[in-house]
This record gives structure tokens, sequence and C-alpha cells, in this order.
């Protein structure tokens, strides 16, 4: 059971719901063009043109690249602070947990995406203008599982590709 933590304007559109061991970051895009998700900047897609990963009964964490906007990413720096600054994750290193540094962030040649490698469950559901009501904007409903281990290793590699926080 996890717990929906306050959303950040900061962080918008992330929000993030903690648990024990891990922590959810998720997000809905609106597309304002109505185009599906494939990489442009302005949305966010999984690589290689994926739009859903289920989960499954894998013991280890699989790895899973996800790429999102350039102006992104001081967003889910924000959003990775909320996590650590909530008890669980305290308890979570109280109890012993250890951290890891397993991701891999890297900015797009282009500059406008920025792409995120590394253990986490991921799901990225697009909801196109024909499936909604008529007016609704077509979104992507953007949804990841991270273990605490890689909070930090995650943070710091988006910060160094420029994900600077002011």
């Amino acid at each position: 059971m996890g717990a929906c933590l306050e959303p950040l304007a900061e962080a918008d559109p992330w929000v993030v719901e903690v648990r024990r061991e891990s922590f959810h970051l998720n997000a809905i895009h609106v597309h304002d063009d109505g185009a599906a998700p494939t990489g442009e900047p302005g949305h966010v897609a999984l690589a290689a043109g994926r739009e859903h990963d289920a989960l499954d009964t894998a013991t280890t964490w699989p790895s899973r690249t996800l790429n999102v906007p350039r102006g992104d990413a001081p967003r889910i720096v924000v959003a990775l602070d909320q996590a650590a600054r909530h008890p669980a994750y305290g308890a979570w290193r109280e109890a012993g947990g250890e951290l890891t540094d397993q991701f891999v962030v890297e900015a797009d040649e282009e500059g406008d995406s920025v792409r995120i490698t590394g253990p986490m469950w991921c799901s990225v559901n697009v909801h196109p203008e024909d499936d909604l009501d008529p007016g609704d904007p077509a979104y992507t409903h953007t949804g990841t599982e991270i273990a605490y281990a890689d909070l930090g290793g995650l943070r710091a590699r988006l910060v160094k590709v420029g994900a600077q926080v002011e």
C-alpha cells in the first residue's frame, strides 16, 4: 500500500506515490497538437516505439528505457527530492537499505529529450483523441516504479545531463 504525495507545482506533471521499498513516478501529458507520443518534443514515449511494458513476475527489476522531454528533467528531479524527503524513504534507509547507481541518463543529440535507462517497471499508455469524448484532448499516461536504492543515483544522473534545479 502506498501514499500519494501532494503534487508539487515545480514537478508538474510528475507526481509521486511512496511505498516501503520503492516509489511510483507518474505523469499525464496532454498532447497540445493531438499527435501520438513517438518521441517528439513535448511528449513522453518508451524507446523503440514501445507503448506498454506489462509487469511480469521476474524476481529482479527489468531494465527499461523511457524518453522524456528535456524540460521535464528538472521537474523529475523535484519529484525525486520529494520522495527522498518522505519518512518512508528514511525508514528504508534506517532499515539498512543500500544505494546503487544503475541508471544511465543521456540527452539526445538535438537536446530535445532525455533518455532514462535503468531498473524500473514502466508503462506508457497513449489515449488519442478518437478514443475520448468529443472535445477532450489526447493525452499520455506514464507510470513508473523505481526502487529506493536507485533514487539518489537517478537524481545525480539527471542533474549531470543538465537538469539543474534553480
